[in-house]
């Protein structure tokens, strides 16, 4: 039977199709009855149609603030379950239930014409649904709430400790679904477990692959304690502190970092090669931070900033005197001495620099221009580019020797479209940097800006990615979540594409998971594409375009007896 479950200022009520229609708004004819702003005397009707299996549509009647489902205005649709609708200040969760036997708070059936949002006579304060005991797992479960106390890649934790091959969590509410742990398709495959909880916030929903046994129960239980953290992991800012600094973990690259952790207390010269944006300076920091802690010098000198003529006294200083007018200054080597100095776009140094710079390093001392005296140089030689340094070599624009003296350890950084996962965590650092900074209380990005953000293939890396979160964050709504009118065009265009392209995105080992769930329904159905369905729970249509999707014949799953 479908159910409409109305939640409006904390109170919430389960009402049954009873009825062919129900009409919902202000006026005193209507079966659900709202006397609440925002509401209009006939706001809307929800009706079912088909005699075999009845579906809900809803129709709106001409309110004044109209129907949305997610972003999306709606004047009549057929519904399916787990629609959330916005009603102006009311929403409502579309839902299944076998319950005939349907009772107030009270104890009393309910009858219409049901009165909501008032504690008078006809109405209801109370809930028609009592919560459900489950046990859970309690190690999984404290290991799980451990990685909400700050660590921005809790979903990934989850994912881990529970065994999953995706997940993704969202919360809706009247103003929209937002997006807490985005999964890696446009919209869950019909094959993902799912699990529902009402919370103080609105409705909480997470869908998932895999998973071990317990895993919905601890979902679920968690899923209440995000509604009490009031959907920011990590609790969000703290009031009065500073904008949180860049940590190598948040960066998402936890390979790249098994190598560096390794190297960082070393003073084994490290060269970072990855486009632009990717994060090198960020990485560079962290090796320093972990080395020498934050008092001694870090020192970037960005070689394709200085000009030629003035790169060697730039580098190693320069003595007074030396040419008419020159009062003589310290080189920036010099200045970084005791700490690290990282040469990005190392690539760019004049050729006639190099040699001398190759002395610097194999013996440790450094001569200012128009000085013999030699200064000792005590430092840890970092060095990034985003040119391919090996061309560069064999086309004579860089020295060879100066690669292998440079090139103590050489670790490639990923572009971001590779490496996707790191998203959320990336996201949600940047948005406690900006809310640290102008305290205007965003929630998060809605579930239609994440699927953009997913969606989008980062060019510009991390860098592109910082500048456009804030951009959005600064145009959004202040209280409310980012929403894909607040994106640049660019990712506006990725997340109106064709959700069913991009759910061919999967990676592939969540399309082995959805492939080999279809299968083993096939199997145990030998290849009844009908039957399997409804093992699946999806519809025969869903299953066919997953299977040709998937190239999955189902005639190899039929039995020789029924060939």
């Amino acid at each position: 039977m479908w159910v409409l479950r109305f939640r409006y200022k904390g109170r919430s009520l389960s009402v049954p199709m009873l009825r062919p229609h129900l009409t919902v708004g202000r006026e005193e004819g209507a079966d659900v009855r709202f006397l609440a702003p925002g509401v209009s005397r006939r706001h809307c009707q929800f009706f079912l149609e088909g005699e075999d299996r009845p579906r809900l549509h809803v129709r709106d009647l001409g309110s004044r603030l109209g129907i949305l489902r997610g972003e999306e205005p709606l004047s009549e649709a057929e519904l399916g379950e787990g629609d959330a609708l916005t009603l102006g200040p009311v929403w409502v969760l579309v839902q299944k239930e076998p319950t005939l036997d349907w009772r107030t708070a009270s104890g009393l059936p309910l009858t219409f014409p049901v009165q909501f949002g008032t504690d008078g006579p006809g109405g209801d304060a109370g809930d028609t649904l009592a919560p459900e005991r489950e046990r859970v797992p309690l190690d999984l479960l404290q290991a799980s709430l451990e990685a909400l106390a700050g660590d921005p890649a809790w979903g990934s934790r989850w994912q881990r400790l529970l065994g999953l091959d995706a997940l993704e969590v969202t919360c809706e509410g009247p103003s929209g679904a937002l997006c807490l742990w985005p999964g890696p398709w446009a919209e869950p495959p019909a094959c993902a477990s799912r699990t529902l909880t009402e919370g103080r916030q609105g409705l909480w929903r997470a869908a998932w692959l895999g998973g071990k046994p317990g895993a919905g129960s601890t979902l679920r239980a968690l899923l209440y304690v995000l509604d009490l953290v009031r959907g920011r992991p990590g609790a969000g800012p703290v009031p009065g502190a500073s904008a949180p600094a860049p940590s190598l973990r948040l960066v998402a690259l936890d390979a790249v970092w098994e190598t560096l952790e390794r190297l960082a207390l070393t003073d084994l010269p490290v060269l970072l090669l990855g486009q632009t944006g990717v994060g090198k300076e960020v990485l560079a920091r962290a090796i320093h931070r972990a080395k020498f802690g934050q008092d001694a010098p870090f020192l970037v000198i960005h070689c394709a900033a200085i000009p030629e003529p003035l790169f060697e006294s730039e580098l190693f200083g320069i003595e007074p005197n030396t040419a008419s007018g020159v009062t003589g200054r310290k080189g920036k080597l010099e200045e970084g001495n005791g700490g690290t100095i990282l040469l990005d776009e190392v690539a760019e140094i004049p050729p006639s620099v190099q040699i001398k710079l190759l002395r610097v390093l194999e013996e440790s001392t450094v001569s200012p221009v128009g000085s013999r005296k030699a200064v000792p140089l005590k430092v840890r030689w970092l060095s990034a580019t985003n040119v391919d340094i090996h061309k560069a070599i064999a086309e004579g624009r860089f020295r060879e020797d100066l690669y292998y003296r440079l090139k103590g350890a050489e670790v490639t950084i990923p572009p971001l479209k590779e490496r996707i996962g790191s998203l959320p965590a990336l996201v949600d650092l940047f948005l406690g940097q900006l809310e640290a900074e102008a305290r205007r209380g965003l929630q998060g990005l809605s579930m239609g800006a994440y699927r953009a953000v997913m969606a989008y293939p980062w060019p510009g890396n991390i860098r592109e990615l910082k500048m456009e979160i804030k951009r959005a964050y600064h145009l959004a709504d202040q209280g409310g979540m980012i929403q894909v009118r607040h994106l640049s065009p660019a990712l506006r265009a990725h997340g109106e594409g064709d959700p069913a392209s991009a759910a061919g995105e999967l990676d592939r080992s969540r399309r082995s998971a959805v492939a080999a769930t279809i299968r083993d329904a096939l199997t145990a159905t030998s290849g009844n594409i009908t039957l399997a369905a409804e093992h699946l729970g999806v519809t025969r249509q869903t299953l066919t375009k997953h299977l040709k999707d998937l190239s999955i014949d189902a005639k190899e799953f039929k039995s020789p007896s029924g060939a």
